[in-house]
């Protein structure tokens, strides 16, 4: 059992033997998606730190698999990756550590994936993210940013977006 306070590491469901278990289940699920349906799903850094990748930066219809691991951080834009090493070497060298985000990008979703009504795709994405224990925010298209706009501008924001 591990202990409730901050500076305790290791142990408990927190620890890398409960991820490896996830780790080993996406590599297997991804193949059989891949394989039976063409869904292919990829996931990137897009930010590290103070450190942003623009979104526009990135194609995603042509963007593999091989672009984002080419690195060590994980994204797909060479100039971008020495500044997020950067990035994190500054905090790494006191001992500390810093955030990121990554973009996930799926094709070839299957029409009709997930329930109506409580287990939605989106839902449950959202809930197997949130269960790591790193995760701190999760969002879907516009995300937090929808706050700052009204209902009728965030509908018109989507369908240009769906159309362009």
């Amino acid at each position: 059992m591990s202990c409730c306070r901050p500076k305790c590491r290791g142990g408990g469901r927190s620890s890398a033997r409960e991820t490896i278990g996830r780790v080993a289940a996406r590599g297997v699920a991804k193949k059989i998606l891949k394989q039976f349906s063409g869904t292919e799903v990829l996931a990137y850094v897009s930010k590290v730190h103070k450190v942003e990748l623009s979104v526009n930066v990135v194609d995603y219809e042509t963007l593999t698999l091989d672009e984002i691991e080419s690195n060590i951080v994980r994204c797909p834009n060479p100039e971008y990756v020495e500044k997020m090493i950067a990035a994190i070497d500054v905090v790494r060298v006191r001992g500390d550590s810093v955030g990121v985000v990554v973009r996930c990008i799926v094709r070839n979703v299957l029409r009709g994936l997930g329930s109506p009504v409580l287990d939605k795709f989106e839902a449950e994405l959202a809930k197997a993210a949130m269960s790591l224990p790193a995760t701190k925010g999760f969002k879907f298209g516009s995300g937090f940013a929808v706050t700052f706009m009204t209902g009728s501008g965030h509908n018109d924001e989507f369908f240009m977006d769906e159309r362009g």
